[in-house]
């Protein structure tokens, strides 16, 4: 534990700690330049491990976002064996410590769901999976306000996981099923993950209860879908219902958003998203009668090892300040360690797309009505002799991105990467390790479904040919005018790893 007064990075001046987790010390320090209050967290990775670069990039992309309900990046600086993440300090208590005294009546439940919803779907606008979606990484702010931390393990859609040696990302006992299986995570998984939680702040305990991570694993892949009518008795059907869908087996089964979920709560509960009951206020009473019936507070618990908060703002117990996080071995009991290693492997969203019926893929010059044949000759020779660009139009863009990516030319895949793109990869050098095991592509289909002033949309479909696997990827992807050309962004994309 590093001790007050000690200065971090030159400039961040540590004024107490606030806890630990499994990677990480947190402390609350003052910022001698800015004179602000900060939160450092102090992650253990070495800046040029494998790991430590995947930080530094998620944490690029976490800096670009800027929401009211999401924890703000300031800075990220590194020391001999860690890095230091520097974030917006919250006052306050985080969900998990505040569901230690009892669940959250229907009002405080959706004052606290719906914020998060905003947050998420934010980030999933912008191409960012969180990942990691938890109470211990809730923040409540001490007057009422909401905001979620730790997007230390988020990842951008098209990078789908950056390790590729490492561990499970995420933690049990929120994870959708498809994040204990080798293959791409997308925003349905933090879907799941608010349903768990919302399940949770109603009912006082999690979906599943399990012994051990192993187990826990097998449930959420086997198990039926937790009903909180088993947890309260006289739960209305449809928000049972509502959470259920939330946490469905099947991605394409949940709400298609974090708002859409919250929305359907706040249907069934006969409240609207206007609530504004304050989580933090131990006083608010139930309006649902059934509810208020069973709104006796839980016993305290001492926190499981994944409840370790290690994000910013809060003050945990001395238990939760020294609970290990625990290692992910395996998704069920019997699987051998070479399975286990499947779990492990990442699909990075490396699509490129054919230009199917798209009416900007004919590249050559087009005849005017009433040309002659002799003008008509003179631009096709002229066409000719001169190729189009690469960046020409949306869908020529993207084919070149992947297509140069597929040849070995990373400068030419750099130069075609719009900024959140730049962002998610972090570097020129992130690009070729992110997609330098693509040996070849078949394109299946890209066109263009829509245009909002200088940005457009593409439908992809493609078939990725790597140095170890074969990726199978739909969806869409986003092309930002740049000058006269055309710069590939990221969207919603879904990839499937042949066996």
């Amino acid at each position: 534990m590093i001790d007050a007064g000690t200065m971090l990075a030159g400039r961040y001046r540590v004024v107490r700690h606030l806890g630990t987790g499994g990677m990480a010390s947190v402390y609350l320090a003052e910022d001698t330049v800015l004179g602000r209050e900060v939160a450092v967290k102090r992650v253990h990775a070495e800046p040029d491990s494998e790991n430590g670069r995947r930080i530094v990039r998620e944490a690029k992309i976490g800096a670009t976002l800027r929401h009211p309900s999401l924890v703000t990046v300031f800075d990220i600086a590194s020391e001999a064996d860690a890095l230091l993440l520097v974030m917006e300090y919250v006052p306050g208590e985080t969900l998990g410590e505040r569901l230690r005294r009892g669940p959250l009546a229907p009002e405080q439940a959706l004052a606290v769901l719906r914020p998060l919803a905003e947050a998420l779907d934010y980030a999933h606008s912008e191409g960012i999976v969180h990942r990691d979606v938890k109470p211990a990484n809730v923040l409540l702010r001490s007057d009422g306000a909401v905001k979620l931390a730790d997007l230390g393990v988020a990842t951008s859609e098209e990078m789908t996981q950056i390790t590729r040696t490492g561990g499970l990302l995420g933690t049990v006992a929120y994870m959708a099923p498809e994040q204990v299986e080798p293959g791409p995570v997308t925003p349905a998984a933090d879907v799941y993950a608010l349903a768990s939680v919302a399940f949770e702040v109603l009912a006082g305990r999690r979906p599943h209860q399990a012994q051990s991570p192993l187990e826990l694993m097998g449930q959420i892949r086997e198990a039926p879908r937790p009903d909180l009518s088993d947890a309260r008795a006289d739960t209305p059907a449809a928000v049972a219902e509502a959470l259920q869908r939330g946490m469905a087996r099947e991605p394409a089964d949940r709400p298609s958003s974090a708002g859409e979920l919250v929305t359907e709560l706040e249907a069934a509960f006969g409240l609207g998203s206007a609530s504004r009951a304050d989580p933090n206020n131990d006083s608010a009473t139930m309006t649902m009668p059934a509810l208020a019936a069973r709104s006796e507070p839980v016993p305290d618990r001492e926190p499981e090892p994944e409840d370790a908060p290690t994000t910013i703002g809060s003050t945990p117990s001395p238990a939760a300040v020294h609970a290990p996080a625990p290692r992910r071995e395996g998704r069920k009991r019997g699987i051998a360690a070479a399975v286990l290693g499947l779990l492990l492997l990442a699909v990075i969203a490396t699509v490129a797309l054919s230009g199917g019926d798209d009416p900007e893929r004919n590249d050559t010059a087009k005849t005017k009505t009433g040309t002659t044949s002799e003008q008509q000759g003179t631009q096709e020779t002229q066409a000719a002799a001169k190729p189009p660009r690469a960046d020409a139009t949306p869908v020529s863009a993207v084919r070149a991105f992947y297509t140069r990516a597929a040849e070995g030319d990373f400068d030419g895949a750099w130069n075609l990467a719009g900024p959140r793109f730049r962002q998610a990869f972090g570097s020129r050098a992130g690009l070729e390790d992110t997609l330098g095991s693509l040996r070849s592509i078949e394109f299946v289909k890209l066109e263009e479904t829509g245009r909002s002033g200088t940005t457009a949309t593409l439908q992809v479909q493609t078939v990725a040919e790597h140095s170890t696997r074969t990726d199978r990827c739909s969806g869409t992807l986003q092309a930002v005018r740049k000058g006269d050309g055309w710069r590939v962004e990221p969207a919603g994309l879904s990839c499937k790893t042949d066996p």
